[in-house]
């Protein structure tokens, strides 16, 4: 019988451990209560008044995307105003929906190269690796 492989080692001091049982016990793998320790302490190191944690750095990406787009809407919305034909060039329903439809393209460029991966069989991967 063969053991498994290690990918790396993993060395936890007491004060890691003891945080890591906590997150354990707590029932909340994500989004608990240790999550939003980390969103605080974050928030003061950066001297804001919020933080928000995501999974991913494609997340925090489209995210501040979606932000920084509809900033820069509303600021070139006085210089565009009067191209606009039957909108208003500060149409809550417009911001919001450009928004909503850029985060499910997000969500799908994120979800179809995943959903293809996950069809692959690993071990005739790593033969076909081999040879």
């Amino acid at each position: 019988m063969t053991s498994p492989v290690s990918i790396s080692a993993v060395k936890l001091d007491a004060e890691a451990e003891k945080l890591v049982l906590e997150v354990l016990r707590s029932g909340h793998l994500v989004q608990g209560p240790m999550v939003e320790r980390l969103e605080q302490a974050f928030a003061e190191v950066c001297a804001v008044r919020h933080a928000v944690a995501v999974s991913s750095g494609t997340t925090a990406l489209v995210a501040i995307g979606i932000i920084a787009g509809s900033t820069l809407s509303l600021w070139a919305a006085r210089f565009v105003g009067a191209l606009l034909y039957q909108v208003e060039a500060r149409d809550p329903v417009t911001l919001v929906s450009a928004a909503a439809t850029l985060a499910v393209i997000a969500v799908v460029a994120a979800a179809l190269p995943a959903h293809r991966a996950s069809r692959i069989d690993p071990a005739t991967v790593l033969r076909e690796s081999q040879a």
